[in-house]
């Protein structure tokens, strides 16, 4: 097997085909995706920004079904879905998440903390505890 037949077998991917172009998005570079009316943007870790014809929804079923349903993509409210892999922290008291390309957005609370309970939950990271006193 050649080595794209492996590359394609390795890493996920999103084959977007329109009228004029196949394009294939590289899941793992994408930071987050922004609804935007009936167009759907692409941010990606390399800070570039692409648009393609169709909602949210439909690439969020898309990756879904690309990674059997353990996808690292979060959809937060209508407008977002967010690759937890790519976020550097999460800040409830000013209510931003702050990813590794150091870009920050602005998200309501209750979407803020879904996404630190799921990052707690799923991703097998550990959390630091608060110190037990036992002297007590």
């Amino acid at each position: 097997m050649g080595l794209l037949g492996y590359h394609f077998l390795t890493h996920m991917k999103l084959l977007i085909n329109s009228r004029d172009e196949l394009r294939i998005i590289e899941l793992d570079d994408t930071v987050y995706l922004k609804a935007s009316n009936n167009y759907t943007d692409f941010h990606f870790t390399d800070g570039q920004i692409r648009s393609y014809v169709s909602c949210l929804s439909v690439f969020e079923q898309q990756i879904s079904e690309r990674y059997n349903g353990n996808s690292p993509f979060v959809r937060t409210g209508r407008s977002y879905l967010v690759n937890i892999s790519c976020v550097a922290a999460i800040n409830l008291q000013r209510q931003t998440v702050r990813f590794t390309t150091d870009e920050v957005l602005v998200l309501p609370k209750k979407h803020l903390k879904l996404m630190k309970e799921y990052i707690l939950t799923h991703t097998g990271l550990l959390s630091n505890r608060p110190c037990s006193d036992n002297n007590s």
